[in-house]
C-alpha cells in the first residue's frame, strides 16, 4: 500500500487526480509544446511589425494577432481553474453523499461539532490546498523539463 491508498489525505489527492486526469497528463504536455511556439512566433511577429515599412497598413492584422495570443493566454489560465472547480464540486458531492448516508448510530456517537469540523477541513483541503499543490507540481514539471 502506498501513501495514496492508506491516508485520508492521500485518498483525496488520488481521487482529485483521477477527476482531472486531463490536467495531469495531456494538458501539461500540450502547454509545454504550445507556449514556446506561441512565444517564438510572438517575438518574430513583433520584429516583423516593427521593421515593416507598411506597418500602418497592416496594423489590423498584427493587432488581431496579438489579441488572439492574449485570448489564448487567458484561456490557458482559466481552463485549469474550471477543472479545479469541477473536480472539487464532484468530490464535495461525493463526500456529502457518503456523510448523509451514514448510519444514525454514527451521528449518535460522534458530536455534531466534530463531524462539522472534519467535513469543513476536508472541504478546505479540496478548495484551497489541492489546487495550489497541483499548480506547484505543474510548475515543477515545467522547470525540470
Amino acid at each position: 500500500m502506498t501513501f495514496f491508498d492508506t491516508t485520508p489525505r492521500g485518498r483525496i489527492i488520488a481521487r482529485f487526480s483521477n477527476d482531472i486526469n486531463t490536467l495531469d497528463y495531456s494538458l501539461p504536455m500540450n502547454i509545454k509544446n504550445f507556449i514556446p511556439t506561441v512565444l517564438r512566433h510572438s517575438s518574430i511577429w513583433l520584429a516583423t511589425w516593427y521593421l515593416s515599412l507598411h506597418a500602418l497598413m497592416q496594423r489590423p492584422f498584427y493587432t488581431g494577432r496579438y489579441y488572439t495570443t492574449s485570448i489564448i493566454c487567458v484561456a490557458g489560465e482559466l481552463v485549469p481553474q474550471f477543472a479545479y472547480l469541477n473536480a472539487a464540486a464532484m468530490l464535495h458531492r461525493a463526500l456529502l453523499h457518503h456523510v448523509l448516508r451514514l448510519p444514525s448510530k454514527f451521528f449518535d456517537t460522534n458530536p455534531t461539532g466534530r463531524i462539522l469540523s472534519r467535513f469543513s477541513k476536508d472541504v478546505d483541503v479540496l478548495d484551497n490546498v489541492l489546487p495550489d499543490q497541483l499548480i506547484y507540481i505543474v510548475f515543477s514539471i515545467f522547470e525540470v523539463t
